[in-house]
């Protein structure tokens, strides 16, 4: 499922970035195998490399999560930098963003623990209009689920 779900994101940060003014959305789900309970250090450290360094971290709920996503998936951003308006605003394209958001959804009904953090250090991607970043232990594994906009 994580795999399905980085290629959608994928596909869906083409499709934002096609016909954008200074505008580039990246979403990505790490999964670390067997490190449920592991501290989000370790984990940060396992997905993001040796730079990876928590700034801070509280605990979240599911809405939050899908709250979030929603929230970055319908940026509109402003006159100087924007996301392509077109896929944006037709209803036909929603369903891209309706079929990440159920998948996530399933993600976040298998787990126990959901923690937002973010990173002082080490961050995969550029941040500037929005970001995100969550922990989500299930059974047996930590997923990190990052996101961001950027210029």
């Amino acid at each position: 499922m994580i795999e399905e779900l980085n290629k959608s994101f994928k596909r869906i940060s083409r499709k934002l970035f096609s016909r954008s003014l200074n505008y580039y959305a990246d979403f990505k789900l790490y999964q670390c195998e067997g490190m449920a309970g592991e501290s989000l250090n370790t984990v940060a450290t396992a997905a993001l490399g040796d730079r990876a360094r928590v700034g801070g971290s509280g605990l979240a709920t599911k809405e939050e999560v899908i709250e979030d996503l929603r929230s970055a998936l319908h940026f509109e951003g402003d006159d100087g930098a924007h996301p392509n308006i077109d896929y944006l605003k037709k209803p036909e394209n929603q369903k891209d963003f309706e079929a990440v958001i159920s998948l996530v959804h399933a993600i976040l009904d298998d787990s126990g623990l959901i923690v937002r953090f973010w990173l002082e250090d080490g961050h995969r991607f550029y941040p500037v209009f929005w970001d995100f970043a969550f922990l989500i232990e299930t059974a047996e594994d930590s997923i990190l689920f990052i996101a961001s906009s950027s210029d």
